[in-house]
């Protein structure tokens, strides 16, 4: 980033009473007290990974500035800044965001380079691909096998390159680097975390139809009044109006993962196909049925009802004939909405930081 680190003091935080309970508050700061960071072998990574979170606040001048950052195996995944107060540099940046993105990841080259024991030459292309660019405005291009995406919301802006092979992004493996009016604010690199196992071995359309087959054969058990279960057949769905996701995901979440016939690396992204058929009337408040299968064996991954809490309209001028929306859905979500029902998965993003943001949202009340 640039930022004057002689001048800033470095500061371990302190974390609130109520942040966990009082004795996990105390052990958080006795570390944090002795520099040490929180460290685990998360089961989301089949404890082959060790996970190091360091939290700390630089002051200088009366200014402060909140370090949040995430290390995977020492190699740093993600980096963020939370700022009230401008930043102290060594040499003031460029006003352009660009221009700060492309030192920025100059920057974490040479650091990369120096630091990690592992291969960067990944970042040359993606240097090279910013390099080409004069415009900070939003775009989408594929350079070999590198989705380059610029987005802006509001004073927002992400510049991020996502590994993608035939055709397919995969948001899982990616470097990106995040502006907040005009100054950065957060940098994630998982570029180096995961392999990819192939694309999918079945065709949309074989993919398709061992959903709606699945789907189409299931039966909601309800309980009559004698207390015993009456099964309810799922309505016809060959032309109902259905939503097809097709993405690459890791098949674990969290303690939970995707169930699969076949043994599967925690750190390899496999081939993932879902399906949302929908009512046309909701029934015993589901609005639909929701069908996951995996594209490498073809087995089912998930089968049940979803429900929406509100309700749901179809697009416009949208009749009920069979169709799908052909949209990629965005990865490691799994649809927050709908996978509630489903294989009691658990919705994680990409990096697992709910605690270090818990403690930001703890400490900003």
């Amino acid at each position: 980033m640039g930022l004057d680190l002689a001048k800033y003091t470095v500061v371990p935080p302190t974390f609130p009473l109520g942040f966990e309970d009082a004795n996990i508050t105390e052990v958080l700061n006795d570390r944090a007290e002795k520099g040490l960071s929180n460290s685990s072998y998360p089961s989301k990574f089949g404890g082959f990974v060790k996970e190091e979170a360091l939290s700390y606040d630089l002051e200088y001048n009366g200014s402060k500035i909140d370090v949040m950052s995430l290390f995977y195996n020492g190699h740093m995944v993600f980096l963020d800044i939370d700022h009230q107060d401008d930043y102290v540099y060594s040499e003031p940046p460029s006003t352009d965001i660009l221009s700060q993105a492309k030192s920025i990841l100059q920057r974490y080259q040479t650091f990369a380079s120096q630091t990690y024991a592992e291969n960067t030459s990944y970042l040359l292309p993606m240097k090279n691909i910013l390099c080409n660019i004069e415009e900070l405005s939003p775009i989408d291009i594929t350079v070999g096998n590198v989705d380059f995406q610029i987005s802006k919301d509001g004073n927002y802006t992400i510049i991020q390159w996502i590994y993608t092979e035939g055709g397919v992004s995969m948001n899982w493996k990616r470097v990106s680097v995040e502006f907040r009016n005009n100054a950065f604010e957060s940098f994630v690199d998982t570029w180096g975390l995961y392999s990819v196992s192939g694309l999918s071995k079945i065709s949309s359309e074989e993919a398709f139809q061992i959903a709606l087959d699945t789907a189409q054969n299931y039966e909601f058990n309800v309980t009559d009044e004698n207390g015993g279960f009456v099964p309810i057949k799922v309505p016809d769905l060959s032309n109902a109006f259905y939503q097809e996701y097709f993405s690459m995901v890791p098949f674990r979440y969290g303690d939970d993962k995707l169930p699969s016939i076949i043994e599967r690396d925690p750190l390899t992204l496999y081939p993932f196909w879902q399906y949302y058929f929908y009512f046309n009337e909701t029934i015993l408040g589901y609005d639909g049925m929701q069908v996951g299968v995996w594209g490498d064996t073809s087995e089912l991954v998930y089968c049940s009802g979803f429900g929406y809490y509100g309700t749901f309209d179809l697009p416009d001028e949208q009749d009920t004939s069979s169709q799908s929306l052909n949209i990629q859905h965005p990865e490691g979500t799994l649809s927050l909405s709908t996978l509630a029902f489903a294989a009691s998965l658990v919705a994680v993003s990409i990096l697992s930081i709910s605690a270090i943001a818990l403690r930001r949202k703890k400490r900003n009340k």
